[in-house]
């Protein structure tokens, strides 16, 4: 169990933390009235408490008692509901991490799941309200008709076995058809009030777009890695000298005959089988295309050197603590910007959906001010449901 003293700072940090993220969705005093529109495709609801810290503090910042029910609107939620859908995957983290990584890890999954669970309940609140009885007639057929395509593709046409996976996930078929339900209902919703007011940008709007995110879609710069290592502490194969007698190398050797070889003309992929002890050495050395960072630490000085060379030269030999290297460069592709004219249809996909989740924010930020959630301090909530999950089993006592 996590000590007290832990658990109550985690509740009075990502507790608190928690409550600005889910209510940052809106309150009735955000926006205040004369103020302009946002203009910004992701410009995101304002938080009231961003320049306000002790206004997110609870009232009785000692009073941290769990409680196992949140109540949105006066409809509740377990801490069962929530651990639900990540407790297989907890339980198998809480058997292999060690206490302190593990806790840290639990609060963030259970602080978001609370985050997602309120936003779907406000959203079904608010799409359940004028849905008539033969509508929910209409959904259930829906339901019915994904059911039966689930049991089809994924368990043979057996309902039985689909009963048992959900059982396997604590849910029942009941339940899962609620899920599906609900999850049909927000998506109408969603369109309604929504998707009808997606509009397809104007030129500028769509220029703009390219250039607000063009280093996220301009791939960095890579180069075809080829590969010579030759570790200092892993012991070396015997190789055949020129005289064809058999040495036993260490590692400088090694990596001064390998570096011979290629000045003679030796093709890099037959010194690389024959010398080389590292990754992908059987093949000849091929690392693929790699980026600068995209390595672990052993193997950038190795790639800082490769983004020296040009296309088919070879580095000099590279001294490191672990090990020598020695590098090929193949084809090299400069990471430029993608060009405006070709990438526009994947540009207005991105942008109307970027107006999508926008516009759905401004509507959960909507009813979520409107909204009355309980406890006020949601980190009591948060400590309910994390006393309720999987915990590491305490190590065995010293002999």
């Amino acid at each position: 169990m996590i000590s007290n003293a832990a658990m109550k700072s985690a509740a009075q940090t990502v507790g608190l933390m928690l409550l600005v993220m889910l209510a940052c969705t809106g309150c009735p005093n955000a926006k205040k009235a004369g103020e302009p529109k946002q203009k910004s495709l992701h410009a995101r609801p304002s938080d009231p408490w961003k320049n306000d810290p002790a206004a997110v503090r609870p009232t009785a910042p000692d009073d941290i008692s769990p409680v196992s029910v949140m109540f949105i609107n006066g409809e509740t939620v377990t801490a069962e509901e929530i651990l639900r859908p990540v407790r297989k995957e907890l339980e198998e983290r809480a058997a292999v991490m060690p206490l302190e990584p593990y806790q840290r890890y639990l609060v963030d999954a259970v602080g978001s799941r609370i985050r997602a669970e309120a936003r779907e309940r406000l959203l079904y609140q608010a799409a359940s309200k004028d849905i008539t009885e033969q509508e929910w007639e209409q959904f259930d057929k829906f339901v019915d008709t994904r059911v039966r395509e689930t049991i089809n593709e994924q368990h043979q046409g057996r309902q039985t076995r689909y009963e048992k996976s959900l059982a396997d996930k604590g849910v029942s078929l009941e339940q899962d058809r609620q899920r599906l339900r609900r999850e049909l209902v927000i998506q109408r919703y969603l369109y309604q009030n929504v998707g009808r007011r997606i509009t397809n940008p104007t030129r500028r709007e769509l220029w703009q777009y390219y250039q607000d995110h063009l280093d996220e879609m301009t791939r960095p710069a890579r180069r075809e890695m080829f590969l010579i290592e030759v570790p200092k502490d892993a012991p070396l194969e015997a190789v055949t000298a020129a005289n064809g007698e058999k040495v036993q190398l260490d590692a400088k050797t090694a990596i001064t005959m390998a570096r011979s070889e290629l000045i003679a003309g030796t093709e890099f992929a037959e010194v690389a089988q024959k010398y080389s002890a590292g990754l992908h050495a059987a093949e000849g050395g091929p690392w693929g295309m790699v980026a600068r960072d995209s390595v672990r630490e052993r193997w950038q000085p190795a790639v800082d050197a490769l983004f020296q060379l040009e296309s088919g030269q070879v580095s000099d030999t590279i001294e490191t603590d672990e090990a020598y290297f020695i590098v090929r460069c193949g084809k090299i592709d400069s990471g430029e910007p993608p060009d405006f004219e070709t990438i526009q249809p994947q540009l207005v996909e991105r942008y109307r959906e970027a107006m999508f989740n926008r516009l759905v924010e401004e509507l959960v930020a909507d009813l979520h001010s409107r909204a009355v959630i309980q406890p006020a301090n949601l980190g009591r909530f948060l400590r309910g449901v994390v006393e309720s999950a999987p915990m590491p089993s305490p190590l065995p006592p010293m002999p």
